[in-house]
């Protein structure tokens, strides 16, 4: 009985609420009739994986409801359901849920999305910079010269506000793109971007190459819309080419998504020439490229690494850019540059899907771009950035130098920790949850459990970062 449900201990809402609600619709829809035995509160228990005190609340709580009725050693029995007679059964809402085509967050994801959001949760895993960072005087002075003119807020063009894609095409000429504003599509972020892409250019069945690790394991789009993700290993210098090229032949991939520029999540940059060596395998081998480039203006040399689009002659790129990552992550705002009949397709879905994005966050954006506080702003993150990354390394140094190993990132805002000691990963996870610390271990980026921690210095104070990395390495050393 009950064999394909669990409550999720995921979730937000109690189990005992969780398990009374699926009781109680059992009970509704007739799966539980008048005079049904419950199975005993040991069987539930073991059933649904949880405290047998957990189950005689959910019970207790339907019995006070006059749904059920115990009878002592008999057991607990349902006594009427005066839910469906009152009013017709509810859907059978599980079965939709399992019918969808989406597919759900894996569980150590769930839990991230969770607990980041948890009151004195110490997040090292969280990917945006300190509230303390944000330009939070010229971004109220922007949206108050926004609002003066309510005429601005309505519904702009479907590919974006012009104002922003021709600052935009302005912008993205200083690091060797050149693009005028129909090539331009302005979308929620980077993952609006991806998803447009898979359901608007790929079909059914198509195979995806990307690093692995990488960021796309973190959710599920291209899986969802039917698709395969394939890994192709990567090194300090970026993706193996030769692995890359042989993958292609062997997969007749449909597209590559990479992250050249400060990767997530390993924070590595690839390197000038490899980033023209996979250019021209990609021309020759006709295999398009989605390039995110959603970390590559937080850098710590004198020069940005250049995007693979800059070397790009034959429309080959589909380009990804967003501000979220520098500036407030509820903005919600990012860009794809691609060939014109390409953006006609992805903003005609666009339009089926929102009718744009912010446009209060469009016209600051452009603000920002054309008085130069963008940039201002990025080079001021740029050298706080530089202080967090060099102070973590201090810390690492401190701590962990007997039990993992890293480089120093040139850029972005995470370090790809290697754990040396022998250490169950996911126990380590749910460890260092019970004691305020939350992290994200590889096995949310890869096909394989790994030994890999990402950390981030971006989102917490110095004292913090400290405090959570002393947490973290007396964990991993008690459960080695």
């Amino acid at each position: 009985m009950f064999k394909d449900w669990k409550p999720d201990k995921m979730s937000p809402t109690p189990l005992y609420v969780q398990i009374r609600d699926f009781l109680r619709h059992q009970i509704a829809s007739g799966q539980l009739p008048i005079g049904a035995k419950i199975p005993t509160q040991r069987q539930l228990a073991r059933q649904f994986d949880v405290n047998r005190s957990t189950i005689i609340t959910a019970l207790d709580e339907l019995i006070a409801e006059d749904l059920l009725e115990s009878r002592g050693k008999s057991g607990t029995s349902v006594k009427n359901d005066h839910i469906s007679r009152n009013a017709p059964p509810p859907p059978d809402w599980v079965s939709y849920i399992q019918a969808g085509n989406y597919q759900a967050n894996k569980n150590i994801v769930r839990a991230i999305n969770y607990y980041e959001h948890q009151e004195n949760m110490l997040c090292l895993s969280r990917p945006e910079i300190a509230p303390e960072l944000f330009q939070k005087d010229v971004m109220t002075l922007i949206s108050e010269s926004c609002l003066t003119d309510a005429e601005k807020l309505g519904y702009e063009h479907q590919n974006g506000t012009c104002s922003l894609r021709v600052e935009l095409c302005k912008y993205l000429k200083k690091s060797g793109i050149r693009v005028v504003p129909d090539q331009l599509l302005i979308v929620s972020g980077a993952l609006q971007a991806i998803y447009l892409i898979a359901v608007g250019l790929l079909h059914k069945g198509s195979t995806i190459l990307t690093e692995n690790p990488s960021w796309i394991y973190f959710v599920n789009i291209f899986q969802s819309a039917g698709m395969k993700l394939y890994g192709v290993p990567i090194d300090d210098q970026g993706i193996k080419l030769d692995v890359l090229e042989k993958t292609h032949i062997q997969t007749k991939a449909s597209i590559l998504y990479t992250i050249p520029n400060m990767h997530n999540p390993t924070g590595s940059v690839m390197t000038e020439g490899k980033k023209k060596e996979l250019m021209a395998l990609c021309r020759t081998r006709k295999l398009p490229i989605i390039e995110d480039d959603s970390y590559r203006e937080i850098y710590f040399g004198s020069d940005a690494p250049r995007p693979l689009k800059a070397y790009d002659d034959n429309d080959l790129v589909l380009y990804i850019g967003t501000c979220s990552k520098v500036l407030f992550p509820g903005l919600r705002l990012g860009w794809i540059v691609g060939p014109k009949q390409v953006i006609d397709r992805l903003a005609d879905i666009k339009t089926q899907v929102d009718t744009g994005a912010s446009t209060l966050s469009q016209l600051a954006m452009s603000e920002l771009l054309r008085t130069g506080l963008y940039e201002t702003h990025l080079s001021s993150l740029r050298r706080e950035m530089k202080i967090r990354r060099d102070f973590m390394l201090e810390i690492l140094n401190k701590y962990f130098t007997d039990i993992a190993r890293w480089d120093a990132p040139q850029g972005g805002i995470y370090i790809w920790l290697h754990i040396t000691r022998p250490v169950s990963m996911t126990r380590l996870f749910y460890r260092c949850i019970e004691r305020g610390v939350l992290v994200n271990p590889e096995a949310v980026y890869s096909t394989q459990p790994g030994d890999h921690i990402r950390l981030s210095y971006a989102g917490l104070s110095r004292k913090n970062i400290e405090k959570a990395l002393k947490i973290l390495a007396d964990t991993i050393r008690e459960n080695q």
